[in-house]
């Protein structure tokens, strides 16, 4: 009786189009486009204030949660960095910076620190990638 056992077998199974018994369905497309482009955050640093107000402000863009987000801030040549390093340690590493989260350091421009700085994120995204992004900022 190859016939019975044939559809037997086609109802355990279910059929070959991904539907399973219980009529859930299998991945849809949308579900492997995620897996083909797994959500992340969209972390990015901008110098902002005015006069002797001015900070670096790091903020999360989204859609996901950045995590242990460090910032580096670089003078270029021989001039002074233009933050206080300890003011920098205290802030940062941030354990977790969130959709439209922002986190600030003072900004301390003077002559001796020239007025060109390459600000350097990092941060790791809720699936285990990491991301590094250089941008160079002018007062």
């Amino acid at each position: 009786m190859a016939g019975v056992d044939d559809q037997r077998e086609k109802d355990i199974l279910g059929p070959a189009n991904g539907v399973i018994e219980d009529g859930l369905e299998g991945p849809t497309e949308e579900m492997e486009m995620q897996a083909d482009n797994p959500v992340t955050a969209d972390v990015l640093v901008f110098l902002g204030g005015v006069g002797g107000d001015r900070h670096f402000t790091v903020e999360n863009e989204g859609p996901a949660a950045a995590r242990n987000v460090e910032l580096r801030i670089e003078s270029e040549g021989d001039k002074n960095t233009p933050v206080l390093e300890s003011e920098l340690e205290k802030k940062f590493p941030i354990a977790e910076l969130g959709v439209g989260e922002q986190r600030s350091v003072q900004a301390i421009i003077t002559t001796g620190t020239g007025i060109h700085f390459n600000a350097v994120v990092a941060w790791e995204n809720p699936d285990g990638s990491q991301r590094e992004v250089s941008t160079r900022l002018t007062p």
